[in-house]
């Protein structure tokens, strides 16, 4: 995966720390590279019958990855004739595309579901920074909010709250690093936090913290009745701002549900 978005252009070495530059993927792949495999006649046939899957007197002329995955599927089933090579193919489909589809889609789901996104990832961005360096000089925390005095022990916990689910090895080595890095900004900024989002490490930690609950957020995403007339208004406000990011109404609902489905899968 990371070697096709490194053919696609994309610096990939932030994300994957294994990344290779792409004269290196070519030279380990040798010169017989993409000669063989599912052909270019197959794949542009693919992308048509995909443009072509709602084709059923609809004013809406789009395509998604969920028709394009369904079209994959039926055409590998209707073409590829070798099991082994068939198995292969799904396999790609099944370990790859999919996982990666849903934490993209997921991703887009979760930032229009919450309206004060950036809000509330800087506030928690904000929060971590204040914990972590008074964690590192091992100061006690009086909490503005409470009013309580967190003491080490206390803001250890509050930290791993956040961290929880981000897969970091070294806590206080990931701690330091981050502190470092937003006293070099503040440095440059006269003393105001840079965004949130400035930090990859730290975006990715927020962002897994901000979705970590799902429950919360699928009753105001689904489709169908809702409990109350703020959940519907807040469905409505929800549809709106996907399609702010470019979605039809109906590939609102069909990624949507696709989505909530494969959550049930897990």
């Amino acid at each position: 995966y990371t070697k096709m978005k490194v053919y696609n252009g994309e610096n990939m070495k932030g994300k994957d720390p294994s990344a290779k530059s792409v004269r290196e993927y070519r030279d380990h792949a040798g010169f017989d590279e993409g000669m063989s495999g599912y052909s270019l006649r197959s794949a542009f046939k693919v992308l048509s019958e995909t443009f072509n899957y709602n084709a059923d007197g609809s004013t809406e002329i789009a395509a998604d990855p969920i028709h394009l995955m369904t079209v994959l599927i039926q055409q590998l089933r209707e073409e590829v004739e070798d099991t082994a090579k068939q198995d292969k193919y799904m396999e790609f489909i099944n370990d790859y595309l999919k996982p990666q589809y849903k934490q993209f889609i997921g991703k887009e789901i979760q930032e229009a579901y919450l309206e004060s996104y950036d809000d509330y990832g800087q506030s928690l961005f904000d929060r971590y920074i204040v914990y972590a360096d008074h964690w590192i000089q091992d100061k006690d925390f009086p909490d503005p909010e409470t009013g309580l005095q967190l003491n080490k022990g206390a803001l250890e916990k509050e930290l791993n709250k956040i961290e929880k689910g981000a897969n970091i090895n070294n806590p206080k080595d990931f701690r330091n690093e981050v502190v470092n890095f937003v006293l070099r900004a503040q440095a440059k900024n006269g003393g105001k936090n840079p965004s949130w989002r400035s930090y990859e490490k730290m975006r990715e930690v927020i962002e897994q913290r901000m979705f970590s609950n799902v429950e919360e957020m699928l009753p105001i995403i689904s489709f169908g009745a809702k409990s109350s007339e703020e959940n519907q208004k807040k469905h409505e406000e929800f549809k709106e701002r996907m399609k702010v990011r470019g979605y039809t109404d109906r590939q609102t609902q069909r990624v949507t549900e696709w989505y909530i489905r494969s959550l049930n899968n897990d």
